[in-house]
């Protein structure tokens, strides 16, 4: 579960939001994501639509009714609006030289996991912790890639010592006995820290 999501308190959160813009009839619909810093009553970052790199600047309060304004240079657009309790941006934008270009806007926050977060996702799949902490911090993997990884017996990464984990010589005739092949067993184990439970559920998952 990623933590940026789960909205207890009223502040707003960074991250990356994507969501739609279209034109007051709900027509002519585009696409947009933006990448929002919210620090010190200032709104800031990057962001992409319609063939676009944005650059964003503007303000907000973490007071009612928290709203926000920002402006998108790159498209001559600027959106004011507000957080719902849902956690989603929501508002009105309009052409700043252009008064008949306006319309609505929405923004549902997708997130981001900081490195300590994918860690533990990694470790709730079943994957050893040292590995996990291996793939994500020295590593800098996303967490799909670590996990990708890792079920596939932690392969070397030119460059890098990845880890000096042995299988335990029990657990690998245990899976072994079951039609995995001895590097299959081998590899499960080392990505799992020696779990035997976790080694088999990743092959059976994999299979």
């Amino acid at each position: 579960m990623q933590a940026e999501l789960d909205y207890k308190d009223k502040r707003f959160r960074n991250g990356v939001y994507k969501g739609s813009y279209f034109d007051a009839a709900g027509d002519d619909e585009k696409a947009i994501e933006l990448d929002l810093i919210f620090e010190g009553a200032k709104v800031s970052g990057s962001g992409t639509a319609d063939g676009y790199t944005l650059t964003i600047s503007g303000k907000y309060t973490d007071k009612a009714p928290y709203d926000f304004t920002v402006t998108l240079e790159e498209l001559g657009l600027v959106l004011t609006g507000a957080r719902n309790q849902q956690a989603q941006l929501q508002g009105r934008w309009k052409h700043n030289k252009d008064a008949s270009l306006k319309g609505l806007f929405e923004l549902t926050p997708v997130g981001k996991l900081t490195p300590d977060q994918a860690v533990d996702e990694l470790v709730a799949m079943g994957f050893a912790r040292d590995l996990a902490n291996k793939a994500v911090i020295e590593q800098k993997m996303r967490v799909d890639v670590a996990a990708e990884w890792l079920a596939s017996g932690c392969p070397e990464i030119p460059g890098a010592k990845v880890t000096e984990t042995e299988a335990d010589t029990a657990h690998i005739q245990t899976i072994t006995e079951m039609g995995f092949t001895e590097d299959q067993a081998k590899n499960a184990l080392i990505a799992s820290g020696n779990n035997v439970e976790a080694a088999i559920a990743m092959l059976v998952s994999n299979a």
